[in-house]
């Protein structure tokens, strides 16, 4: 398995940096000429286990054929619930140090300087808002291990479909290749966000909520590429830290799928789509040539 620190390493360069840019741009100006789905089309949400199984045995026909994986090769035990809980250092802890961040700024606002006390409240709500709108609205599955899929109850069943293909990727690397520690996140994130997407096109038209996760991927891991650019090393000297202790903040977790998903990318512009049927044979060197 290939650890993060090597990933991030090969792609911090002013060359990949560009191509990063140029994809982004390209995947942005298709995605604001697709045309926004109905209400009404967004369908009904999955509430029971039988609903959720159905589109899992979906999702692992199409992964199964993509990977060209025999039919049944991997069966991981499908479970519902109703929400999932977060560890003290993702979800709470980061919203409570941006709401401070925004106190903070309205308070130099009023007491200080209002101009970067305006600019901070700016910062402050914007991230309040993507955290907000990125955890708290989870309703995607979770694969912890090729024996175990967990699934929240609220997706429709185009999101579930979307996240189920994903998780499912992510039982087959594990029973593949291992990798369950966060130091080999890029990788595992960048196998199955692929993985995902691709079969999103093969088995129907590339939709704007994919296109979205794709963007979003991209991004997350596009500022801190820039920052090791420049050689600004304290978020991944902690990073590193916190790897070691198997708990990650959200955003180092979305900087590492980002990262992961943009080394793919990469990798299929030599290589095409085989790329994934190869690294999950374990040739992963094809990754960096």
């Amino acid at each position: 398995m290939v650890e993060n620190k090597q990933i991030i390493e090969y792609l911090a360069t002013r060359d990949n940096y560009n191509k990063l840019e140029n994809l982004i741009a390209k995947e942005l100006e298709e995605y604001y000429s697709m045309p926004k789905p109905k209400k009404a089309e967004s369908g009904k949400k999955i509430k029971t286990l039988e609903e959720a199984t159905e589109i899992l045995s979906e999702a692992k026909h199409s992964v199964d054929d993509f990977l060209s994986l025999k039919p049944g090769y991997c069966n991981p035990k499908l479970e519902l619930k109703g929400s999932l809980k977060y560890n003290g250092n993702g979800l709470f802890s980061t919203m409570v140090s941006n709401a401070l961040f925004l106190a903070a700024g309205i308070g130099a606002a009023i007491y200080w300087h209002p101009m970067i006390g305006g600019a901070m409240v700016g910062v402050g709500i914007s991230k309040l808002a993507f955290i907000l709108n990125l955890n708290l609205s989870i309703t995607t599955p979770v694969c912890n291990s090729s024996e175990l899929i967990t699934c929240i109850k609220g997706a429709t069943r185009e999101e579930m479909r979307m996240s189920l293909l994903h998780e499912y990727a992510h039982a087959v690397s594990i029973d593949r290749l291992g990798g369950q520690s966060l130091k080999y996140r890029c990788l595992s994130e960048g196998f199955a966000q692929g993985t995902q997407l691709h079969i999103s096109k093969h088995y129907g038209a590339k939709n704007r909520s994919s296109l979205f996760s794709s963007i979003r991927c991209l991004d997350n891991a596009r500022h801190d590429i820039k920052c090791k650019l420049s050689g600004k090393e304290k978020f991944f000297l902690k990073m590193e830290k916190n790897i070691k202790e198997e708990m990650i903040s959200d955003n180092e977790y979305m900087f590492l799928t980002g990262a992961g998903y943009f080394l793919f990318r990469l990798a299929e512009e030599k290589h095409g789509e085989d790329i994934y049927k190869e690294v999950l044979e374990g040739n992963t060197k094809l990754l960096f040539a």
